[in-house]
């Protein structure tokens, strides 16, 4: 299975060029970082993707080494084309989580290319607030999470990076499989999540 994590730069961001996995130091970009080194550590380097998507650069992989920037994403070079290349990429995978903020959302509009009929065969899976779900395609990976689950995972701002990392946490405990889970059943992302909320 083949599996796909695109998540957002941060704002918080080291002082000099690095690597844009480490460039971006803010709380969700950590959340999603030791999800996706933990799933690495139990199931090998090759067990998950990830793609950052940059309001400067576009979709960055995580060793291109880029220097800090500050360009807030109303401001953003995010575009028609950018967007084409999103729905390219994730095409050639299995299961793939978008873990954007609703102005990215607002700007890519992939609610207009993507679309869930039953031929295809990646899973998208969009974990959203209210708020983006006009912002994101109406299949069956969109997760629109209510206020009292967003408040379980760090209130408004950080739902998303701690939702995405304790599920990691969930599949290094119960297998690889519960990412097969996922994909047949998007919905039941938020309590296999919550298995691991109490952990340490």
């Amino acid at each position: 299975m083949k599996i796909l994590v695109i998540s957002p730069c941060s704002g918080a961001q080291k002082i000099a060029a690095a690597p844009a996995a480490e460039l971006y130091i803010g709380t969700e970009h950590r959340s999603v970082m030791q999800g996706v080194k933990a799933v690495r550590q139990n199931y090998g380097e090759e067990a998950i993707d990830l793609r950052l998507l940059s309001t400067k650069h576009g979709l960055l992989e995580e060793t291109d080494v880029i220097d800090p920037y500050d360009v807030p994403v109303i401001d953003s070079s995010i575009s028609c084309g950018l967007r084409e290349e999103i729905v390219s990429l994730t095409a050639d995978y299995d299961l793939v989580f978008f873990l954007l903020g609703w102005k990215h959302y607002r700007k890519l509009r992939l609610d207009w290319h993507i679309r869930g009929g039953s031929e295809e065969s990646v899973t998208r899976i969009f974990l959203v607030a209210g708020a983006a779900r006009r912002y994101t395609p109406d299949v069956l990976g969109r997760v629109v999470m209510d206020r009292p689950e967003i408040k379980e995972f760090s209130g408004s701002r950080f739902f998303k990076g701690r939702v995405f990392q304790n599920l990691c946490k969930t599949v290094c405990r119960k297998g690889f499989s519960v990412f097969e889970d996922v994909k047949r059943n998007p919905k039941q992302i938020i309590a296999l999540a919550r298995e691991s909320l109490t952990e340490a």
